[in-house]
């Protein structure tokens, strides 16, 4: 009997199931450090940008958008903007820089917020086979249709310290294929 059949019937007789949180890792409590940090699974895949401990080069690179791994910016026509960028494995040819944007109009404190569909983008860098230089992907936009919702569920004007949740879906764009971003959650302290 073939070795997959003998551990099929095992599985069933023994009752035995693994779920998916058996084998993905969780994401961690936010803020990660005390820094500002920015969380998701990425089409199941964990994401976790912050502050404390990213790589010098990542927050350089950010493609070409912000000076740190992640920041936010409320800008005085209620514009409020937070971006994040993080690595694995930074040097093996295998790595993947994850640089996300997300833009609320007419920000006015805790609620429920549609993101601005032409500001809100997600973008992919790979590394090229040389492992010399970052090749980043195509940025790919919401949908038209049910592109997501962030949810700011703490602001506190005075110190700008803000943290919510979201849940956003990007189409895809050229060789990057559609993205779901579920359990999303963000906690840092806007720039001034």
């Amino acid at each position: 009997m073939p070795r997959f059949l003998l551990c099929l019937l095992l599985g069933a007789f023994a009752g035995c199931t693994l779920a998916t949180t058996d084998v993905e890792p969780a994401l961690p409590d936010v803020p990660v450090f005390q820094g500002n940090t920015v969380e998701y699974h990425l089409n199941g895949v964990p994401v976790v940008a912050h502050d404390y401990g990213q790589s010098l080069l990542a927050a350089i690179f950010s493609f070409g958008r912000w000076a740190k791994p992640v920041n936010g910016l409320l800008y005085p026509d209620s514009t409020l903007q937070i971006n994040s960028a993080d690595t694995q494995n930074y040097e093996s040819r295998n790595s993947v820089l994850h640089g996300l944007t997300f833009q609320l109009a007419h920000f006015r404190g805790a609620g429920r917020y549609l993101p601005t569909p032409t500001a809100t983008t997600l973008q992919l860098a790979t590394r090229d086979a040389a492992n010399q230089h970052w090749l980043p992907g195509p940025a790919q936009m919401l949908p038209t249709q049910n592109p997501g919702i962030i949810e700011i569920t703490a602001w506190d004007p005075n110190t700008r310290h803000i943290s919510g949740t979201f849940a956003l879906r990007f189409a895809a764009a050229g060789n990057a294929a559609a993205a779901e971003l579920q359990d999303g959650r963000f906690d840092l302290t806007l720039e001034f």
